[in-house]
């Protein structure tokens, strides 16, 4: 019965021994959550370090990208004033279907159709006929475009264009066409 009495109450030594457990304990709790905080934080960079280093250059390229074509567009639409420009300067540039007559060295006067004469885009007829040049191309007193070749050497060449234009099967491919007389050759390969 007297052990019983020996065991503190509530109120008594076994609060106190708590209390100063806790207090006792409480820097430790303290410094083992900052150290498991501190642990965490570590390798939760070592996780996400390199992934944070792979978006960083990405966004740094998409930047560049950005600016690349940004620059681009400045530069498509100072271009396109530019030619809005000259256009409005030279009167404009006809159309694909306009009709443009043609006096074929003084003895034929032919009309075609613009985009004819542009069949092959990178020919030096399709620039002078784009459309850009018109004011500067050589009239004839009727308005016609002078062309200073034979009728014998230019017009297998209309024909020849009117039959890629039409997607004539039979066009030939071959250059010059055979059209062209043998003795005309050297003249039309000099057009």
């Amino acid at each position: 019965a007297g052990a019983v009495e020996d065991v503190p109450t509530e109120d008594g030594p076994v609060e106190k021994v708590h209390d100063d457990l806790r207090a006792a304990a409480e820097p430790f709790l303290e410094s083992l959550q900052a150290f498991v905080s501190k642990q965490a934080a570590e390798r939760l960079e070592e996780l996400l370090g390199p992934a944070r280093k792979e978006l960083e250059q990405a966004n740094r390229a998409l930047e560049a990208a950005q600016a690349a074509l940004t620059k681009e567009r400045a530069e498509f639409e100072q271009a396109r004033d530019a030619f809005h420009t000259e256009r409005e300067q030279f009167g404009g540039i006809g159309t694909p279907d306009q009709i443009i007559r043609l006096n074929i060295g003084g003895e034929k006067e032919i009309s075609v159709r613009r985009s004819t004469l542009c069949t092959v885009s990178d020919s030096a007829l399709a620039s002078q006929f784009s459309g850009r040049w018109d004011e500067t191309l050589l009239k004839d007193e009727k308005g016609a475009v002078f062309i200073d070749f034979s009728p014998d050497v230019f017009l297998p060449m209309i024909n020849h264009l009117r039959d890629m234009m039409a997607g004539v099967a039979s066009a030939p491919r071959r250059w010059p066409p055979e059209q062209v007389p043998s003795n005309l050759r050297t003249e039309f390969e000099r057009m």
